[in-house]
């Protein structure tokens, strides 16, 4: 878990992630080297590796170099060059998980000619998915959606893009929550069942129940998210907003009434 210190911002205190040095050093040193490494040296397997060696190391990068794990990490300005490493790596992942194309780079590596051909893989799947996160974080949900839908229909064995799919469209400015929420609750939360720990899903049913002016129940998810990932700051941010105004709601109804007129009113009832 990254530790957290306290940064001044103007007149009050805001935690803020200390930088994870380790992660940092290892974003900074494949990305200075990008352009040299063969994709066996960028996926860090070796030149026998199998697909599904290929596939497991791709993701586990994917989530290593993540954009959220980056924020939670304190890294946020390394988004952009996470963003070009995967990009390589999602290509590199691609050609050696199709032994057709595998065999062509090794034999363009060689000095043959190579000839064209591909097939679709769960490669194609995540690749699709990261690039649906970006348009996600860009606020261009049209483009989201359509991502996420086809990383889902490619590899319906993963729910959380199904979830993904799901939750732009309910933040989508140009669509009507009223008419999706119900929807999209009922996917989100299937997939939150079937995946515990996927600490957003629980963020985004939170973030539904506030809609739906369920408070309780949005304040239960948030914790849950923040229980899962105890770096997800947005969570633990709408726990102290609902906390905020549940005791300013009780102050409210504490508060005894005023007492009436001013000084002088009262001085001359002495």
């Amino acid at each position: 878990m990254s530790s957290t210190h306290e940064k001044p911002t103007g007149s009050t205190m805001k935690a803020v992630p200390a930088p994870d040095a380790t992660l940092r050093t290892a974003l900074l040193e494949l990305a200075e080297k990008l352009d040299r490494l063969s994709h066996f040296e960028l996926l860090g397997v070796s030149d026998r590796a199998s697909a599904a060696e290929v596939s497991s190391a791709f993701i586990r990068a994917a989530r290593r170099f993540h954009p959220d794990r980056l924020a939670g990490a304190g890294l946020s300005e390394l988004v952009p060059k996470a963003e070009r490493v995967l990009a390589h790596m999602s290509e590199a992942a691609m050609i050696l998980g199709d032994p057709a194309r595998r065999a062509e780079y090794l034999a363009a590596r060689a000095g043959k000619k190579p000839t064209g051909s591909t097939v679709p893989t769960v490669i194609d799947a995540e690749t699709t998915f990261l690039k649906g996160e970006v348009f996600l974080r860009r606020g261009d949900h049209e483009k989201a959606i359509e991502c996420f839908a086809a990383a889902s229909k490619a590899n319906p064995g993963e729910p959380q893009y199904r979830a993904y799919w799901a939750w732009a469209r309910f933040e989508n400015p140009r669509g009507r929550k009223e008419a999706v929420v119900r929807e999209v609750q009922r996917i989100i939360a299937d997939v939150v069942s079937a995946q515990p720990r996927f600490a957003r899903g629980h963020y985004w049913l939170g973030q539904i129940w506030k809609f739906l002016n369920e408070p309780d129940r949005a304040e239960r998810a948030f914790r849950e998210a923040a229980s899962q990932d105890k770096d997800f700051l947005d969570a633990s941010r709408e726990m102290r907003l609902l906390e905020m105004r549940r005791v300013r709601a009780s102050a409210t109804r504490k508060s005894p009434d005023p007492p009436r007129g001013g000084i002088m009113s009262r001085l001359f009832k002495k």
